[in-house]
């Protein structure tokens, strides 16, 4: 999703619930193109510095957003994470994609929580 995108797998193989599994990850690359090839892209949390990466993706116009947030190695009742959201315009609003909730943009740049999905499953803004 991050640079060339394919599977260097055998997708004859692949059961019917992973072939679409698939048709959804493609559709989601498709739905992002876009914003990640021409958006601007902010690392919120390195990989190298603890258990959790970060990367932010941010529409010129600011009004879309892509955010990547994954957890190397998963721990059982793990806080949740702050997250600084960088590059959101303070005076706009934006919705949660998935979760039904809208958070200004100065909220969002100040300290947005998030847990990242047992399902692996990115946030959208």
């Amino acid at each position: 999703m991050l640079g060339n995108f394919g599977y260097e797998l055998d997708l004859t193989q692949f059961t019917v619930a992973e072939k679409e599994e698939v048709k959804r990850q493609v559709a989601l690359v498709k739905e992002v193109r876009e914003l990640v090839q021409f958006g601007t892209f902010y690392r919120l949390l390195s990989p190298f510095d603890g258990n959790e990466t970060a990367w932010m993706f941010v529409s010129k116009d600011k009004k879309e957003a892509f955010l990547v947030h994954i957890t190397i190695l998963n721990e059982p009742n793990a806080p949740l994470s702050r997250l600084r959201l960088k590059g959101l315009d303070p005076n706009y609003s934006y919705e949660w994609v998935g979760e039904n909730q809208s958070f200004g943009g100065s909220l969002l740049r100040s300290c947005a929580c998030s847990r990242v999905q047992s399902d692996g499953q990115p946030h959208t803004l």
